[in-house]
């Protein structure tokens, strides 16, 4: 395939690119089965864990839900409108009950996790939203342990500076057992993540990931995980 994705995804019975402004669906044979245009600078996509569904995210705060089953749209619409800076990734629950989405409103600056029913993708809470003082940046789920971890940081009360780095799980919409890490360890996390996210394509890598000591082959045999670097911090 010539073209150049942002985002790469691959299910049973699909492959799934993302570029700008389209995405493509392509059987495992590479055939072309169809694309979709309808959002633009739409670059994050996620799979839910039956693979019936998928969600693409845009930078402009808007959300569209495909079916990988009939292959169709099933909704779309706006999630905020704070353009441009919504770049923060997506998971689903393991249950796939819900949809959990990290989104800036007010600002780029002010970060809460949304969670959606996936039944129809209405939005049953917010959380954080209160605190503008912290600031989210990864969720991930752990299948080891069964966890949720939320990667994020404090600011400074006054200077309003990112201050204090951590992770923390989060446990009945709250974030607990957090711990701190240092901002370098933050920062390289948070963007191999983001590569990870996009399918350790070689486009996600190019453009995000700075610390171009580590390769892209050796980045993806890492296997980082939150759970991990919280787990050293005992």
């Amino acid at each position: 395939m010539a073209l150049k994705f942002w985002t790469y995804l691959e299910t049973d019975k699909y492959n799934i690119g993302l570029t700008t402004r389209t995405v493509y669906i392509y059987d495992k044979q590479g055939n072309e089965i169809i694309r979709f245009k309808d959002l633009i600078y739409a670059y994050m996509g996620c799979v839910s864990n039956n693979q019936d569904l998928l969600v693409v995210k845009s930078s402009g705060g808007r959300i569209a839900i495909y079916s990988l089953e009939e292959l169709k749209l099933i909704k779309k619409f706006r999630f905020s409108e704070v353009d441009g800076a919504q770049g923060d990734n997506f998971i689903f629950t393991k249950d796939d009950k819900y949809f959990l989405n990290i989104e800036r409103h007010n600002s780029s600056n002010e970060t809460r996790l949304s969670i959606y029913d996936t039944s129809d993708f209405s939005l049953k809470k917010q959380l954080f939203g209160e605190n503008d003082n912290l600031v989210l940046t990864t969720i991930e789920y752990d299948k080891e342990s069964d966890d949720y971890f939320i990667m994020g940081f404090l600011r400074d009360l006054q200077t309003r500076v990112a201050k204090r780095f951590f992770i923390a799980k989060l446990i009945d919409d709250e974030l607990k057992d957090m711990k701190f890490i240092e901002s370098t360890e933050h920062h390289f996390l948070c963007l191999a993540k983001m590569v990870e996210f996009a399918g350790f394509t070689e486009e996600s890598y190019y453009w995000l990931f700075v610390f171009k000591s580590v390769s892209l082959s050796d980045l993806k045999s890492m296997n980082l995980s939150l759970s991990s670097l919280w787990k050293e911090k005992n």
